[in-house]
């Protein structure tokens, strides 16, 4: 099932309770009914989502768009994905994905997307690079003083073959190397154990929490204030590291491409750094061919907002992102060869009525800084979902998981809050990074 409140899209799957399907003759779903929201089925903000979304049941595929729900052809019930059996399964009423979907499945390309976009009645298909679909592969809990549970998932364990793509990680806003390799000093807890226990072979950039306060330089300037600031040079400082980082994983592990794995705001810096012709090899840098980092096969990126704020709230990237979304929008450089995930946890409803200290009070401040509203919108309580996925790309939604981890008394108890980093979400995921 997928529920996105707060946003364009508004879907809920019902398997298991009776009273809430439609038995009457003019029903066509016995087994299972969509309720949709009044308003399209379609995300409608600058460079973010796209108009489709498929789900599937153990029996029936159905695919929404604006103007109707169609009924598909059910899957074969001995598919599997990648030699893995079956792909989607049935428990207590829950339908859940187990793994990632086939090629045959995939984004479909330019053309399909025109003939969707006439379906809808859009003129337009310039701005076209593929439908995007959101994949749950999580079971949503139900909602509890405004959060939601991890309830697991049904993927399977995931090992990086030998010849995987070193990994390089880009750090959030104003966090540190350490807080992927050693959060809290327990490397255990760590992100870059984690996957280096599943065969990935990790590279962190080296930032330090004080090379942040390189930002505000930015804000002495007229284009802050007015919106029309760049990637440089803000941040000019970070994709100088991110370069350093990638050209060192490269020479350490003898590849010619790395994957980069960005957290938060690491995301968008990472997609400006793959435009970036100053930071191109130098073999490639002046040639009429290239187009974007070669160095870089693919990107996953781990809540990170995607979307500029509205004008009704302060951007604080200072136009930079909104930069990047105009000159390289979408999963820009897919057609390229560039791979694109955006992972997005819904773990907290913004809530600003909630008790003051509470989380659901937080996060309806963060949502409202990200995205100009946060009364219940939903996100990882930093990032809200509508913010966090790009049009062309796989996009999934994890339940219950969090923008990052909870305090380090949490972290080592049973009681703790999952984060996109989490052993036990990390295989959720980790699949993209393939």
């Amino acid at each position: 099932a997928a529920s996105l409140s707060g946003c364009d899209l508004n879907l809920f799957l019902t398997t298991s309770s009776s009273d809430r399907i439609d038995n009457s003759p003019s029903a066509k779903y016995n087994k299972a009914q969509i309720h949709s929201c009044p308003r399209p089925l379609e995300f409608r903000h600058e460079h973010a989502l796209a108009s489709v979304v498929r789900l599937e049941t153990g029996m029936t595929s159905f695919h929404a768009s604006e103007t109707s729900i169609s009924r598909l052809p059910a899957p074969s019930p001995n598919r599997s994905f990648s030699g893995r059996s079956p792909d989607v399964r049935r428990e207590a009423g829950v339908v859940r994905t187990l793994t990632r979907p086939p090629p045959s499945v995939v984004l479909p390309r330019d053309g399909e997307q025109l003939q969707q976009k006439q379906q809808l009645g859009q003129s337009s298909a310039k701005s076209a690079r593929g439908a995007s679909r959101i994949w749950r592969p999580t079971s949503p809990g139900h909602w509890h003083d405004d959060l939601r549970p991890f309830l697991g998932h049904s993927n399977d364990r995931v090992d990086a073959p030998s010849d995987a793509a070193p990994i390089v990680i880009c750090p959030g806003f104003g966090n540190s190397r350490g807080d992927y390799e050693a959060p809290g000093g327990h490397p255990e807890l760590g992100i870059v154990m984690q996957l280096r226990s599943r065969g990935f072979r990790v590279e962190v950039m080296d930032i330090q929490r004080g090379d942040w306060a390189k930002v505000l330089r930015s804000l002495l300037t007229r284009e802050y204030w007015a919106r029309a600031c760049t990637p440089e040079p803000a941040y000019g400082w970070f994709l100088a590291s991110l370069k350093s980082a990638v050209d060192a994983a490269r020479l350490t592990y003898d590849c010619d491409q790395v994957t980069l794995l960005a957290h938060s705001a690491g995301g968008w810096l990472a997609r400006a750094f793959l435009a970036s012709e100053k930071h191109f090899d130098a073999s490639e840098a002046h040639a009429a061919s290239t187009t974007h980092n070669r160095a870089v096969r693919g990107l996953v990126t781990l809540g990170t907002p995607h979307v500029a704020a509205p004008p009704s709230a302060r951007d604080m990237t200072g136009g930079a992102l909104t930069w990047v979304n105009r000159h390289y929008p979408d999963a820009h450089f897919r057609d390229a060869g560039v791979s694109y995930a955006c992972i997005a946890g819904c773990a907290v409803r913004g809530n600003g009525r909630a008790p003051r200290r509470s989380l659901a009070r937080y996060s309806y401040s963060a949502y409202s800084q990200v995205c100009g509203s946060g009364h219940l919108v939903e996100g990882d309580a930093v990032v809200p979902n509508r913010s966090a996925f790009l049009k062309g790309a796989e996009n999934v939604i994890l339940d219950g998981v969090h923008h990052s981890p909870g305090r380090l008394s949490e972290a080592v108890s049973p009681s703790a809050r999952p984060w996109y980093g989490s052993d036990a979400v990390l295989d959720a995921w980790a699949h993209h990074l393939l």
